[in-house]
């Protein structure tokens, strides 16, 4: 994308993030925008100048859903800081004080030595409306001699369907269970799926995996329904054999990643994954 930034000693009026502000006068160039010697995670393309505390970033983009999207998850590439705005409401702080309001000369909470990917984060899928979005962020230094700035942002919606696959979610997942016994005793991990629909969905053939190079690890037995709006349970228990309710493999409490993919009949798409 193209962004619009502002990386002056003087900070922006207050409504900077909001569709109405006008940023013409900003420069502009696309993602990696940065001035940085390390590594990073995607080509530098637009080079910035050290100085402010804080830098600021605003892009457009055209919204065509019907609906807000049933998942909005945001992934970031910043050193150090960030405050992220959608539509001029606050989405997600991260290495930031919480409960502060921010200003120009703030300092971030954390110091980042070599940027990378961070995300994806769930926000809240009602800041996405139709027509025309803004999407704004300003990252803050560590310190007022912090020797690099790195910014890159991606968003990802996921509407109800794609491409006529099921509009399946993976709701919630508990990867360390201590309270909730499972059908045959003890505590075991488990993930919930959610059919937002108005029709019942045919879960026989898509696939369970923690591996995104290994998809369809554990796959839903013939006939599973996931009714209108509905919901399904399914354990994640590496110490049981795989079975109709049984993954197989666990959830790594310390962090770790689950993908539902589509029945390999239907081309075995991705529909979600956290």
């Amino acid at each position: 994308a193209q962004w619009r930034y502002h990386q002056d000693a003087t900070a922006p009026p207050p409504d900077w993030p909001e569709p109405g502000f006008d940023a013409a006068a900003w420069p502009s160039g696309q993602a990696l925008l940065a001035k940085e010697s390390s590594p990073m995670p995607a080509a530098l393309n637009t080079p910035l100048a050290l100085g402010p505390r804080t830098f600021y970033f605003r892009t457009r983009f055209d919204w065509s859903g019907d609906a807000p999207p049933i998942r909005l998850q945001l992934s970031a590439v910043i050193d150090d800081g960030a405050i992220f705005y959608l539509n001029g409401k606050e989405a997600l702080r991260l290495g930031m004080p919480p409960d502060v309001v921010p200003h120009h000369e703030m300092l971030a909470g954390r110091n980042i030595i070599d940027a990378t990917l961070e995300g994806p984060f769930t926000i809240d899928p009602a800041l996405l409306q139709p027509g025309e979005t803004t999407l704004a962020a300003e990252v803050h230094q560590v310190s007022g001699n912090s020797s690099d700035i790195v910014f890159g942002l991606r968003l990802e919606a996921k509407t109800a369907a794609t491409g006529g696959t099921p509009g399946l979610v993976i709701n919630e997942l508990l990867a360390d269970n201590r309270s909730f016994a499972g059908a045959g005793g003890g505590y075991p991990d488990w993930a919930e799926l959610h059919n937002p629909h108005a029709d019942p969905v045919n879960l026989s053939g898509m696939g369970l995996s923690d591996s995104i190079d290994s998809p369809h690890r554990f796959v839903f037995s013939n006939g599973i329904i996931i009714a209108a709006g509905g919901y399904a349970v399914v354990e994640c228990n590496p110490d049981k054999p795989a079975s109709a309710t049984n993954t197989g493999f666990g959830l790594k409490a310390s962090g770790a990643a689950l993908y539902l993919h589509d029945a390999r009949a239907r081309g075995g798409a991705l529909l979600d994954g956290i």
